[in-house]
Formats: structure tokens, sequence, C-alpha cells
């Protein structure tokens, strides 16, 4: 979200209520400056652009507007009702982030014990920690959808959870909820709280410390329910939905607000509610702030009355209040603030972020949730005033005592006065009452991801919301920890298959970064855009949308016209294989030499190739010219030159005058290879070293294109093929498509056929192919008219004249999959609707057959999806409630039973490399998920394979017959040794479901009898294991 390092001093006049509050520095010495702070990036995007995009995920096509929440309990409800008796669930493992958090509204510490506290993320579901935040684990009993917004317990020991939200609280948080959940049992088991099945939103919950009374903030207004009632029971207030509430401890005060935010009190316990809105002037809370929190003190104040606090907000401070007699009589202590300002609490987004809570043992400090803590300590009273200072720093290092992370949502404290803080960054503790911090997150994956990459060794990068791009190697303290490696908005990224230290990551508004050292550090990688399109990384043009786009694609290509020039560092025979670094990626090219190569460390001249050379001194500015070296004319005509001649001498730099002052000589040394007979120039050295006698021109097969999207002329793209070629200070950069049918918001995907010469763009109504990328090379002179739009003096009107644009498909589309193995087959994803494949897409006038729904009428909306790389038959999509697969060609689908199902997923990709081509995870399939991280599956989706096993050597004779089979097959196999032989048999989607073990088999031939009547039908892989050798095949059970 939106935020700028900043920094305080002296004191401020708060001219709206006219007094003197001051705000103290917080020092941070210079060693506690955090990286973060040094990013080009701090202006984050600002949560309505967010908001905005997630919203077009979500986009009902029959209204046009975002999906009712009726809607997607329709969806929810579809999806657990569908069969699961064919295809079964991938086998999925966590990669973490195990030490980053993600948003979170809702904490709970466990009032029986003290230790025990829980986390709600609004999209990775319920978290409980044992130890006070040390460590978390998921709660896989929860039954719940994963939007948690809320939590509280009654004094009786039950906990309740609310799901859902959807109000002006939080308007990134616009998931549907399933109603509120109880456990009595302490979270062993939950069922819907009475009356509350209904609730698709909830703002917030709230129990006090002697009263088994559950207090709700609906969108229907404010209700209650009882220890064992069994429905909700409405109260009356002011008419609207209710968006905040606050109880006291001992439950005698309730403040809540109805309607357009008017503050309603009771001081009976909830039996009846006084409207205490109006103006400030007659000491009232004022109405119509686009949001407003409440905190109420934990003890009495010097009058036997609770302390209440009032914050308002539209985009930025609006007014703080407090009323110390229980809410009878308000004063306002701050007035409205808006930037500039030092106390710029919200810079633009009180909206999204805003909490607000009483120190335990002081009802006159106040903290308050925004970009940052702020704590307000009361010093002086009637009217009240004091003074206001940041109590955490988002932009310090994460180890510092003063970070928190940014964007606070919650405040909730123990018993012993720790601080519980959830923000954007997960859940941070104070034990000091607000002085100092740490994060906790340790297990307390709810991290949202946008998007993600990995590498060939299964190195993982994403980018988030709100905690940058993170990438994991596997290097750090556990498998799942990562590190940040770029600021602000995470979004898509890459990691290059040739070089996986080259990491690209995007930042919001169309800002990407290039790092060559696996994120250790990183320079914007941009086109040199047209001056109008204005500036990127501030939100301030729509050239650039919030979401930033890029795909890289590398190919080993046998046919390119690149080159490198290389010069041998040692001899090599005739026949011997040099290793050429690739300028493409520092990859060795193995290049046959057809001649000797000669290398010598230290060369001396050969006396009798020595020559003297004639030198003069130029009588203008006395500089002893060498005048062998240059060509030369004279006004004389005289050579060698006389004194006094003029000569026009054509120096490197240019022609100049030299007026021949005096003549003299010196000796040019030479050196001859005594094999080749070459001959070098030593010059005025009569010794030079590491001298390559031979240069080779080698075939540079290494090829890549790297692409951004730009919302200019109906959505571009831009291109280069010097991405990865390091050494190049200045990639050309060229505009390679444009009126691709894109806005701002549309999800942008783009997809290159393995040769490169197929690019597949998807953008809002139409999906277009872009024919003959791959076959354009940077050596050629005409590349950059040949491949992009021309030229920059025109700005780029001409078209490409080596490349064509075909239209695929028209119409609405989120997403597509090509198939890895055939670049004629494609599937569009259209969001909201039935997906289609075509099996031609390659051609002039593609076809397309549409693809069975996901769940029927009530589908989930689809983002993205890929086509397994071995069998096209198995589909796997990511949709906004979860992965679902088909294995047969999109006939009929299955959920992917997970530990992120019913999260969104914006991101699916599949290693589709084989180890043959240096590929260590072939066949891995990754999801990015939008509240529980990054998750991995390496399921047999592609047989495995290891051209450095003996199990190579096992693969000519394993048979299964018959196949297809209704009831039992049999498999006939020969094995090198004789042994033990296992037989596992797997679902297409990775789960083992049938495994015999025969001991003693003999050497040679041998035969096995699977019975599989008692499996579904379907697509089946079977797995056979004899010591360190192994082998896979497919059938069909029918």
């Amino acid at each position: 979200m939106k935020k700028s390092k900043l920094v305080l001093f002296g004191s401020l006049v708060a001219a709206a209520v006219g007094v003197l509050f001051t705000i103290s520095a917080i020092g941070i010495d210079k060693e506690g400056d955090y990286k973060k702070s040094k990013f080009s990036f701090l202006e984050e995007a600002s949560s309505d652009d967010a908001a905005a995009w997630m919203a077009a995920r979500m986009r009902d096509p029959e209204t046009g507007e975002k999906i009712t929440d009726a809607k997607l309990k329709l969806i929810a409800k579809a999806i657990k009702n569908m069969p699961q008796g064919k295809a079964l669930p991938l086998t999925w493992v966590e990669e973490g982030p195990d030490n980053i958090g993600g948003r979170t509204r809702a904490i709970l510490v466990n009032r029986n014990n003290n230790n025990q506290v829980w986390a709600g993320s609004v999209s990775g579901g319920l978290f409980v920690s044992t130890n006070g935040g040390n460590a978390w684990t998921k709660v896989e009993s929860f039954p719940g959808v994963k939007f948690i917004s809320s939590m509280a317990q009654m004094p009786n020991g039950t906990i309740f959870v609310a799901t859902g939200l959807s109000v002006n609280a939080d308007a990134m948080s616009s998931f549907s909820g399933d109603g509120i959940w109880q456990s009595t049992d302490n979270g062993l088991t939950w069922t819907v709280a009475a009356g509350t099945a209904g609730l698709n939103s909830v703002a917030e919950i709230a129990c006090d410390g002697v009263n088994n009374k559950l207090w709700i903030a609906t969108t229907a207004g404010l209700k209650t329910l009882d220890a064992g009632g069994t429905s909700l029971n409405s109260i009356t207030t002011g008419s609207g939905g209710c968006t905040a509430l606050q109880v006291s401890k001992d439950g005698s005060v309730i403040i809540c607000a109805i309607g357009s935010n008017k503050t309603y009190v009771s001081t009976d316990s909830g039996s009846t509610f006084e409207d205490r809105s109006g103006s400030a002037n007659v000491n009232k809370v004022p109405t119509g702030a686009g949001r407003i929190e409440y905190a109420i003190s934990h003890i009495k104040n010097t009058q036997n009355q609770y302390t209440l606090y009032a914050v308002r907000t539209g985009s930025n401070l609006q007014g703080m209040h407090v009323s110390q007699n229980g809410g009878s009589y308000w004063d306002e202590f701050i007035g409205a603030i808006n930037p500039p300002s030092n106390v710029d609490i919200y810079r633009g987004q009180g909206g999204y972020n805003t909490v607000a809570t009483v120190d335990p043992l002081n009802t006159e400090r106040l903290f308050v949730g925004g970009i940052d803590v702020w704590r307000w300590t009361q010093a002086t009273n009637n009217p009240p005033a004091g003074g206001i200072e940041p109590a955490s720093l988002w932009s310090v290092n994460p180890t510092s005592p003063i970070y928190v992370h940014a964007d606070v949502h919650e405040f909730k404290w123990d018993v012993n006065n720790r601080l519980y803080v959830g923000s954007d960054g997960g859940v941070g503790v104070s034990l000091n009452r607000g002085n100092t911090w740490y994060p906790a997150n340790r297990g307390y994956n709810v991290t949202q991801f946008y998007g993600m990459a990995f590498d060939k060794n299964g190195s993982v990068a994403g980018g988030a919301q709100d905690n940058g791009t993170l990438y994991n190697d596997h290097s750090l303290s556990t498998p799942q920890e990562f590190r940040e490696i770029g600021g602000g908005d995470g979004f898509q990224c890459e990691i290059s298959f040739y070089n996986p230290n080259i990491i690209f990551s995007t930042v919001q508004f169309g800002s990407v970064n290039r790092s060559i050292n696996k994120g250790g550090s990183r320079s914007s990688f941009l086109p040199d855009y047209p001056a109008s399109y204005g500036m990127t990384g501030d939100g301030s043009t729509s050239s650039f949308p919030f979401y930033t786009t890029i795909a890289l694609a590398e190919y080993f290509d046998t046919n390119s016209e690149d080159s490198v020039l290389y010069a041998p560092n040692q001899n090599y025979n005739a026949g011997a294989t040099v290793p050429v670094p690739s300028a493409a990626t520092g990859n060795n090219i193995s290049f046959v030499t057809p001649t000797a190569l000669y290398y010598d460390d230290e060369v001396i001249y050969s006396p009798s190739l020595t020559q003297t050379r004639i030198s003069v001194v130029n009588a203008t500015n006395g500089q002893n010219v060498l005048l062998g070296n240059f060509s030369y004319t004279s006004n004389t005509g005289n050579n060698p030159p006389q004194v006094g001649d003029s000569l026009m001498v054509n120096f490197t730099s240019g022609t100049s005058l030299v007026v021949v002052q005096s003549v003299g000589s010196y000796s040019w040394y030479r050196a001859q290879h005594p094999i080749s007979n070459k001959i070098i120039e030593l010059g005025k050295d009569t010794l030079i070293n590491s001298v390559a006698w031979d240069t080779v021109t080698v075939q540079d097969p290494y090829q890549s294109w790297f692409l951004v999207y730009v919302n200019q002329n109906g959505g571009e793209i831009w291109g280069t093929r010097d991405a990865l070629r390091l050494a190049k200070a200045n990639p050309v950069w060229l505009p390679i498509i444009k009126s691709m049918g894109a806005t701002g918001q549309d999800l942008i995907e783009m997809e290159f056929s393995k040769d490169l010469n197929k690019l597949y763009v998807a953008g809002g109504s139409k999906v277009s192919r872009i024919d003959g990328l791959g076959s354009i090379y940077t050596s050629d002179p005409d590349f950059a008219s040949k491949a992009g739009y021309c030229c920059l003096a025109t700005s780029y009107a001409t078209p490409p004249t080596a490349t064509t644009v075909t239209t695929v498909s028209t119409g609405t589309v989120n997403g597509i999959a090509l198939n890895p193995a055939n670049s004629n087959d494609l599937i569009v994803f259209p969001g909201s609707g039935t997906a289609k494949r075509s099996l031609n897409a390659g051609s002039a006038s593609p076809t397309f057959t549409n693809l069975s729904s996901i769940s029927g009428a009530s589908s989930p909306f689809t983002y993205d999806g890929i086509i397994d790389r071995d069998d096209s038959d198995i589909i796997i999509v990511a949709t906004s409630h979860g992965v679902f697969v088909s294995d047969n060609g999109g006939s009929s689908w299955s959920e992917s039973v997970s530990g992120f199902s019913g999260t969104p997923v914006y991101e699916i990709r599949q290693s589709t490399r084989t180890y043959q081509e240096g590929n260590n995870v072939p066949g891995a399939i990754y999801v990015a998920t939008f509240g529980r991280g990054i998750w991995k599956s390496s399921s047999l989706l592609g047989l495995k394979e290891d051209n450095n096993s003996t199990e190579s050597t096992f693969k000519s004779k394993m048979k299964v017959y018959p196949n297809p089979t209704a009831s039992s097959t049999s498999i006939a196999f020969e094995l090198l040794n004789a042994g033990n032989v296992t037989v596992d048999v797997y679902s297409i989607t990775g789960m083992k479901v049938k495994s015999i073990t025969e001991k003693n088999m003999s050497k040679g031939s041998n035969t096995l009898e699977l019975n599989v009547d008692s499996l579904p039908k379907g697509n089946y892989i079977v797995k056979l294991q004899a010591g360190s050798q192994s082998q896979t095949s497919k059938f069909i059970k029918l």
C-alpha cells in the first residue's frame, strides 16, 4: 500500500482545534537503516488501486459489476457438491514463506490460556500459536472459508470466528463469508453459530469478560447472540449497517457505528442506545466519515467512567475524539490532517487501514494504527490535549526494535499487557506496551502472492501484496524461509532458466528491476518509453497499470544467427571441444574447433621482424607523434617528412594538422608464432602477456525474449532480446504489438511457443498471436524494423515488417494455457464462464470447442492454467476458489484438495524442460496463492526422468496389458537382477491408490497380475521399482 519514509521533528499546531501537540522523532542510527529505504519505489499503490484490480477479477458478466455475495455462495456450494469419484487430488508441498506473514485483521488471545493466540488472515484461514506467537500452525479442523474478519471469546470459553468482509472497513478484503463459526472445545471441532449461516459479511464481533453474549456488527445492523441461543437478536439503534463495534470489559458500555457512521452508545449493557453523533462544536462525534473506529479503556478513569475514543477517517484523518464520561460528552483532541504533514498517519488510505486501542494501564494513552503505529498521550485536560508520535516505523530493518510492518489492521492485548498487532505483514508483538516490537510470523504462511517464478533447481520467487518480491533458494534456516529482494507490491517475476542468478522483479505501476546476483542487488530494467507515457512507479499516469506484467521466454536455438567472438585462453588441438561463454546467458557453448588454436602466457618480440618507424615533434604543441602508426599527407610530398613540413595526420580521434619541428625514429616490435606463423603487433613493447593468437566466431544458440505490458494504444507490449546479455549497456527495446484489446485492470498473459516463433497474448477482449519473433536476430541490421514498431521519431507508428498478428479469439479473457509440446493447442479462460480450447490456434482461422464447466452453472472464476507437458488430457486451472484438475481434456473436473483449498490462485506454472536440458525439477507444478503462499507439486504428472541413473537401462521390456482394462491387467517386465519388486499405482493427479510387493522374483522375464476392479475409471500411472531400477507406464481403467 501507499507509503514513504517519514522523518519527524519539531512541533505542530493543530489549527483545526487550536491545540499544540508535539511530534517526537524516533531516532534511528545509521546502522539501523533498512535496505528497503534504498528501494526506488517506496511510494506504493493505494488500496483503491488494489481493490479495483481485485474487483475486476470477480466481475459478473451479467451486470459488469463485482459479483454479489449470493452468487459467491452458490459457487462455494456447487464446489462442495462436486462428485469426488473420479480424479483424485494432486499432492502439494508448501514452499513457504514460513517467516513472512500476510494481511491479518483478526487476533484473539485465549482468555483461559494466555500463551494460546489465534490469528485470522483475510484470505489464508485460521492459525493458532501455543507459545505467544513464537510459532504458528494452521487450524486444519476449521471448516469455514479462508476469509476471516474478526474473532472473540465468551467468558465460558467458546471461541467465535467471523468470516467475510465487504464493508468500508477493508475494500481489499471483499470476500464473501459463510457466517460465524464457533468452537466449544478449544478449536477441535467447529459449528456455524446459530442464526449466522446467512451472514456474508461481518465487520466486527466482540465479547465482554462477564456476560456470555456475542456482539456482531453486520451489514443489517447490530446483532447479538446469547450462549445457547438459537437465533440472532436485533438491537435497536439507528437504521443501516453496523461498521464498527467495541464493548467494555464488564459489558456495561457498547459503542458502535451505524449507517453513515453515526455513533451510538449504550451505558446499560445494551438495553438502550443513544445517538451521540452530531457537530463537534456541540461535543458530539461528527458523521459522514468514510470510516470510523472506536476504542474503550480497559480500566475506568478518575471519574469512575470508561474513556471512549473515536477515530474518523476518509482517505486521511478527519478527526480524533474522546469522551471521559461514558460517551455523553465528546472533545475533539486532533482535527483533520491532510498531507503534507508530519502527522500523515494514513497517507491516503484511511479507509483501508485504521484501528485504535487504549493502553491497559493508562486511560489517557491511545494507540492508533495506520501505515505505522502512532501513540497519543494526554498532557492536559479540559479540553484534553497532548502529543502524538509514531510508535513504530515500517521502513527500518525488521530486526529493529521499532519495526512493525506497514498497514495496521488489528490490536489485541493479553492479560500481561502484551500487545499483538495485525498488519499486511502478519503479526507483530510488543512486550512493553508499545515501546518496542518484533515480528512473530514463524509458520504463519498467509502471504498473498500475485505471481511467482521458479528456476531449474527448484528455487522460487513470488510477487506479494505489500511484501515485495520474495525469494527462496532453500539455503536459509528452514526450507520454507524467504528473503525480500524487491519492495512495494510485487507482481509477476521471472528467473532465468539458463542463468538462475538473473531475477526480474516488479513493483506496481510498471516498474521492473533486474538482479544479476539472485536478488542481492537490483537495477531498473525498462524501455526508454516516449515522454508522453509519463513516469513508471508512481501511479500518476494510466500508461502503467497497478499490476505490472512481464514475461521471459528462453530457447536453445540451433538456427540462431547470433554469434560470439571468442579469444581462447589456452591451446586447443584441432577437433578439441572449446567451451565458449554465451553472450546471452554465460552458459558454455560447446564449439569443436576445426583448426588448432594457440595461446601464450608471454610473448617476446622477434628481432627479425622489428621495424624502424618515423616520429616527429609537433611544433604547435610539442607532442611527439609516432607517425608510423598513422596515415598522413604532406604539403611538400617529402617522405620521410622534413623540418617545417605541414602534415594532415589521420589520428584515431580525427584528422589534425601537425607542423614538423624535428624528425626522429623509434622501434616497432612484432612477434611470430612458431607453428601457425601468424604475426602480431607488440608495438613499442618487447614483451606482452596473455596472448590469444586466434579468435573464433561461434554461433550463440541461447536466445530469449523479455516482455513488458504498457497500457497505451489499446494495450501494447514492449520486448527485448537483450535481457540476459549483461554486457550490453543499452538493450534494444521495441514495441512489438499494439491494439491488443486490453485496459488498465485487465489480467494480461503472454505465452511463447518453445521455439519463440509464436507468441500468444491475452488481455481484456481478445487473444492475439504474433508469429515470427523467434526467427529475427539482433545480428540482423534490420532487426528493429523487422521485429517491432519503428521508430521513436515517428512515435513508433510503422508496424514491424517481419512479424504478423492474428486474432485468435475474441471475448473476455483472463488467462490462457499453451501446450508446451504443441504450439497449436491453446486454452482460453474467460474469468467467469466456460473455458474453450483450440487445437489449431496457430492457423489463420482458429476454431474452438468449449470445455465443460468446473462446477456447473455456478463455477469459480478462472485466471490461469496449464496443459501438462506429457499428457495433453491433463489440465490444471487456477481459480478464485483454489485449483481444479481434469484428466480427460476438460470433460470433467475435480477440486485439488490441498493446504490452500478455497484460496484464490492467480498464477500456475509447470517446469516443462527435461533432465537432459538441465532441469532438475522436470514436470514440477507451482502455484501462487493469494493468502497461503507458494506451493509445489511433484506428483507424477510428468513421468520422472533421470539421465544419470541406471533406471534408464531398465525401460525397454515393461508392458501393461490389456490396456485399457475393466478389471485386471498384467505387467510383464524383465529384471536385471533377482530381488524384490514393488508396483505402485497412482492416479494421474499423483495420489497413490494401490501398491503390491512381490519378494524374491527371478532375474529375467516376469509377470505380475494387478487387480484394478475397485478403482474408479480414469487414467493411471503404474510404477515398477526393483532395487535402484525403476520404470513407469500408463494405463486406462474403463
